[in-house]
């Protein structure tokens, strides 16, 4: 058998997976990124997902959220580009989201962030501090 081939470790490693994928609603942890200094969360599709960021969001300095008005309904969005600047206009951050929320952890300071969707960019300048986590919230019509 190919098992007996593989390590005890990876045994387990793939039995673990099929399990994952094999059981309906399970959702693998979501991960965090870096990008230089700056650690980040994307994510929020799902019930399980959005629990767990929204239990995480006073570890990060800065919580967004994406959404768009379609017959006065909010429809939450994912793929949306997004660019933080410092304030002598360096790019911090530039990343595309995987849900409809974005966690930063940056240090305290001002920034503008940018966010597009349809064509249309909306800007937000915030001011981040260490004891507190700023929510933001882009929404399209």
């Amino acid at each position: 058998m190919e098992f007996q081939k593989m390590g005890s470790r990876a045994v387990a490693l793939a039995l673990l997976v099929g399990w994952a994928i094999a059981v309906p609603g399970y959702a693998a942890p979501l991960e965090q990124h870096h990008s230089g200094s700056v650690v980040y969360i994307t994510g929020g599709v799902g019930d399980s997902e959005i629990g767990e960021i929204k239990q995480m969001m006073r570890d990060y300095s800065l919580s967004m959220t994406f959404a768009e008005r379609q017959n006065g309904n909010e429809v939450f969005l994912a793929d949306v580009p997004v660019t933080i600047r410092n304030e002598h206009g360096d790019s911090v951050l530039d990343v595309r989201t995987d849900g409809p929320y974005l966690l930063v952890r940056l240090p305290a300071g001002s920034y503008e962030i940018s966010a597009s969707h349809n064509g249309k960019t909306e800007t937000r300048k915030v001011k981040v501090s260490d004891h507190s986590s700023v929510p933001v919230a882009f929404e399209w019509s």
